[in-house]
């Protein structure tokens, strides 16, 4: 199965726009979701970290893919074939252990949360099925899995499609799921394989040399397998999940504490403000009420001479009439 580190590289790499590309004969049919584009430097990247996963352990290997986007960018097809150059030591084996590797890429991921997981045995031997759905909590994707396993022309095949949807994704889930339904070998002529709905416990076959290549040849021909055209195409699974946003709410709580801050120093300030602007004020007023004062005492004094003055005059007038008296008794 796609591993998480090839997911994470198609994210950071990003789509190209679609390029024409050969047409040699298909091994795989499927009908692309209309409108969805293209990226062949994806699919190319995809293909080398499938061949490094060591699918079909025992025998050497060919891979193809190809990586489609919905035109939203909010989910993602991709398409894979893994075939052998020849059989394994033991073709059985691997393949139960190669369908059963779709669940052990989700166990993988820590967090997994595995929705749907099923293996559908074919009691004829030709054509076994596994489907899973999962998420993973960490960047909110939803994972739709479909894979098939063969055997024809002297060959083991697994092809397999994979819609990862982004949390923003859900307009584009039943167009893609469509594709995946549509999947299927191209080749007729099946030959029996056993696997088992129960995932292997007995130690693999030894690895052998697999080089992954793609040539563009039928499966069985002896040469690797090849995915080109839209309309037929093999088929696994690889993603391009939308980026992980950071957590902000650490960024809101430091910012609000310094919103809070300077709203406190702000009051601060504005409240000196209005302290010194209040004392001011009382000093004007107690400045002008001490003018005052002293006017009024001003004025009060002048009075009081005025008075004096006035008792003076008086007493004077009358030590000059009593003068007069006495000068009036005198003379008579």
């Amino acid at each position: 199965m796609i591993r998480r580190a090839l997911l994470l590289t198609l994210a950071m790499t990003g789509l190209a726009q679609a390029q024409p590309a050969a047409d040699p004969p298909p091994v795989a049919r499927m009908t692309q979701p209309a409108g969805w584009i293209l990226d062949p430097p994806g699919s190319s990247r995809v293909a080398a970290g499938l061949g490094a996963d060591g699918l079909f352990a025992g025998a050497p290997i060919g891979v193809d893919a190809q990586v489609w986007t919905a035109p939203s960018h909010h989910a993602v097809l991709v398409t894979t074939q893994v075939s052998t150059d020849r059989l394994p030591a033991d073709p059985d084996a691997a393949a139960n252990a190669t369908l059963h590797e779709i669940r052990a890429g989700a166990d993988a991921v820590d967090g997994a949360a595995i929705d749907r997981w099923t293996v559908v045995v074919d009691p004829a031997g030709k054509l076994h099925e596994a489907t899973l759905t999962w998420r993973d909590p960490s960047i909110g994707t939803t994972t739709i899995v479909r894979a098939l396993v063969f055997r024809t022309g002297g060959a083991l095949a697994r092809i397999a499609g994979e819609c990862v949807i982004g949390p923003d994704g859900a307009a584009d889930r039943a167009a893609c799921e469509q594709a995946l339904a549509t999947i299927a070998p191209n080749a007729t002529a099946l030959e029996p394989v056993k696997v088992s709905a129960d995932a292997p416990v007995a130690a693999e076959p030894p690895a052998e040399p697999m080089p992954a290549v793609g040539s563009g040849a039928t499966l069985g021909s002896g040469a690797p397998p090849s995915l080109r055209d839209g309309a037929d195409l093999p088929a696994t699974v690889m993603v391009r999940p939308p980026a992980k946003q950071a957590d902000r709410r650490p960024l809101y709580l430091v910012g609000g504490v310094a919103v809070l801050g300077l709203v406190f120093l702000w009051n601060r300030r504005e409240r000196q403000r209005r302290e010194a602007a209040e004392r001011a004020e009382e000093a004007r007023q107690n400045r002008r009420r001490g003018k005052a004062d002293a006017k009024d005492d001003d004025a009060k004094d002048d009075d009081d001479a005025k008075d004096d003055d006035a008792k003076d005059d008086d007493a004077k007038d009358d030590d000059a009439k009593d003068d007069d008296a006495k000068g009036k008794e005198r003379d008579s």
